[in-house]
């Protein structure tokens, strides 16, 4: 009885494993998909307004699984959503996305950052755009709560 207890944990263990692999994988391929569509957006809305665009988590709460977009939500200091700024998401994602911006001392930038969650576990990835790119990259990783 105690070793099939023991078989059937490693087996979920190694389950859930290759669940997290599986979701890291599509997006990834999610991320490389929309990363030229975030470029060519974000260039539009830097042209027309001075600065890239802030796109708030979509969706909101980080799962363990597939969620929906919210392409409504903005910032309360941005007039436009994510549907307003042009872009377009799929309906459903394997991690939430929102992109950040910067105006640093050597300019401006943004970062899209990808989020999901593994059992209890948070994992991000960054890809960014600007002077200040080279630190803000980061591959996945977890988040660490303090």
């Amino acid at each position: 009885m105690r070793q099939g207890l023991i078989t059937a944990l490693l087996i979920m263990g190694l389950a859930t494993t290759a669940l997290a692999q599986s979701r890291r994988a599509r997006a990834d391929t999610m991320l490389d998909n929309l990363w030229a569509h975030i470029q060519t957006r974000e260039d539009a809305y830097f042209a027309a307004n001075g600065r890239y665009f802030q796109g708030l988590l979509t969706p909101r709460n980080i799962r363990s699984s597939d969620g929906p977009t919210d392409l409504g939500r903005r910032p309360h200091d941005q007039a436009e959503s994510w549907a307003d700024a042009g872009f377009v998401l799929p309906n459903s994602v394997p991690a939430s996305i929102e992109i950040h911006v910067y105006d640093g001392p050597l300019g401006h930038g943004y970062t899209a950052i990808l989020h999901y969650k593994s059992g209890r576990k948070e994992f991000t990835k960054a890809r960014s755009v600007g002077p200040e790119a080279s630190h803000r990259n980061h591959g996945w990783r977890e988040v660490v709560e303090r």
